[in-house]
């Protein structure tokens, strides 16, 4: 499954629907097209969600994921988790990620080369690339989120800066569909904040 975000515009609204805000009325009385409610979905598309933590810690496949605990304090357009200062048992986060979930395709280094700018390198490692998205939906559910992934954000990552290989954590998912955690000595940098956009909650009735 490829995981991103549709846009109307500027606005994200769903990952299943983009409405065309010329159809709402001027007085914002509400407009049903084929079964769809439009104000309602209007709605929808306008919320701001403040930008939540995932605590200090989480238990994923039996290790500790550890944050900060504190938000950016900024608002999304949906619901938007954020670990900030993330580290596994006090090991910092590979830096270098999947195109597309390690679920459906197996992202070796070339993919991984893709995600990282001659700015911000990932480093050499040949080996399996880092699923944030699928550590994203793990982390979620752990955290008691109903709501499901959309995307997966690498917010300022720490760029390699030598060469000297250093302890990283990778996450993915293997052909047996078995989440594997995979501490490497590479020369890549880490991931210091990771955010977790989910689809909308359906409240406004």
């Amino acid at each position: 499954m490829r995981l991103g975000v549709w846009y109307c515009g500027n606005i994200v609204v769903a990952t299943f629907l983009c409405l065309n805000i010329s159809l709402l009325s001027a007085a914002g009385a509400p407009i049903n097209i084929a079964g769809l409610d439009i104000d309602k979905e209007r709605q929808r598309a306008f919320r701001a969600f403040a930008d939540q933590t995932f605590g200090e810690k989480l238990v994923v496949n039996n290790r500790t994921v550890r944050c900060n605990g504190k938000s950016h304090g900024s608002t999304y357009p949906a619901p938007m988790y954020t670990c900030d200062e993330i580290s596994v048992d006090g090991e910092k986060l590979y830096h270098g990620m999947a195109v597309e979930s390690s679920s459906s395709k197996r992202s070796r280094s070339s993919s991984t080369k893709e995600q990282c700018s001659d700015g911000c390198p990932c480093g050499r490692d040949e080996g399996q690339a880092n699923d944030i998205n699928a550590l994203c939906s793990a982390m979620l559910r752990e955290h008691g989120v109903a709501e499901s992934l959309t995307a997966a954000y690498v917010v300022k990552p720490h760029c390699k800066s030598s060469d000297n290989s250093e302890t990283r954590v990778k996450y993915y998912i293997d052909d047996a569909g078995v989440e594997v955690w995979e501490s490497v000595k590479v020369t890549n940098g880490y991931i210091n904040t990771l955010q977790c956009l989910t689809t909308l909650p359906d409240q406004i009735s």
